[in-house]
């Protein structure tokens, strides 16, 4: 009995033994597969990051992006709107211009700087109108300076005044009173504008 004892005994201790060494063979697997697990984890998180880092840096591109384009259609628009009021406001300039530029004014005109002229040690004047004008002008004027007009104006309307011996010439056709006034409304349109952003 004591050899059953002992063969017991022995199995016992070989079945302990192997128990024993399954046991750390799974505790070593277990802590493999902990390991591998915590190292995925790891790499998923940092692939997660970089996605997330990509993903941010794309959107605050695009933000840039189309504020950037807001911004230049925003300057386009306003472009595109004073070239069209400029446009406008030439071609209402032209034609109260061409309007306020009658014979009876010109006429005027000319009556007016003929008196500054005498006061002033007297001139002669020469006045050039469009041939169109010319003689709706010498009818508004005093016999005596009817000799001082010229028809042959190469403009559509108004008049170039000056004296003979050159010392003072005033361009008052209707292309020289529309840029006067365009660049003046035109500097004050621009302003608006800029002042409106």
């Amino acid at each position: 009995m004591a050899e059953q004892e002992y063969l017991n005994e022995l199995l016992e201790r070989i079945n302990r033994d192997y128990l024993q060494q399954a046991e750390d063979h799974r505790q070593e697997l277990l802590a493999d597969a902990e390991k591998q697990a915590a190292a995925l984890i790891a790499d998923a998180e940092k692939q997660a990051a970089a996605l997330i880092g990509e993903a941010e840096k794309k959107a605050a591109d695009f933000e840039a992006r189309a504020k950037a384009a807001s911004q230049q259609a925003a300057r386009d628009i306003l472009r595109e709107l004073q070239a069209e009021l400029n446009r406008r406001l030439q071609k209402a300039v032209r034609a109260a211009a061409g309007a306020a530029l009658t014979p009876e004014f010109m006429a005027g005109i000319i009556q007016q700087m003929a008196g500054a002229l005498t006061a002033d040690g007297g001139s002669d004047l020469q006045v050039i109108v469009t041939p169109r004008d010319q003689e709706a002008v010498r009818a508004a004027l005093p016999e005596t300076l009817r000799d001082s007009l010229r028809g042959d104006g190469h403009f559509r309307s108004g008049l170039q005044i000056g004296t003979a011996a050159g010392d003072a010439y005033f361009d008052l056709t209707d292309a020289s009173v529309e840029a006067l006034f365009r660049d003046y409304l035109g500097s004050e349109l621009g302003k608006l504008l800029e002042d409106g952003k």
